[in-house]
């Protein structure tokens, strides 16, 4: 979700996904996506927080219009359904043909998008980690 100015929590769900769609929308018609510094900021993610943007944008630079499947660990936003997904959709713009899956402990379907796939796991099984490859 789009949060450089924090207002998130102000908005109504509805006013959030109208969001969301605006911002997409908008950053695919500015040259910003291979600049993850950037799209980390106006996503809202903490990862910029923790330092991990530059040691990302060395390592995953060379991937970014490959088409992929990339497994994103948390979706954050704890148990309140429609707040998280920032690391995805920052992942989703900067990997624009990869396709992004997650696995959280609450139920975000609500952050799902065209490439966002996200599932709710209590329990990491093989049977799992086995039927998440096949897709």
């Amino acid at each position: 979700m789009f949060n450089i100015f924090g207002i998130t929590k102000q908005l109504s769900n509805s006013r959030k996904k109208s969001h969301r769609q605006f911002i997409g929308s908008f950053i695919s018609l500015v040259p910003t996506r291979k600049n993850l510094k950037l799209l980390a900021r106006i996503y809202g993610t903490d990862k910029q927080e923790h330092g991990y943007i530059e040691f990302y944008q060395n390592h995953f630079g060379s991937l970014r219009r490959k088409k992929l499947n990339i497994l994103v660990i948390c979706v954050g936003g704890y148990k309140d359904p429609e707040s998280g997904g920032e690391p995805l959709r920052m992942w989703q713009d900067y990997f624009s043909n990869s396709m992004i899956y997650s696995i959280g402990i609450f139920d975000k379907k609500s952050q799902e998008d065209k490439r966002i796939k996200i599932f709710k796991v209590t329990k990491m099984t093989s049977t799992f980690l086995r039927e998440l490859q096949r897709k």
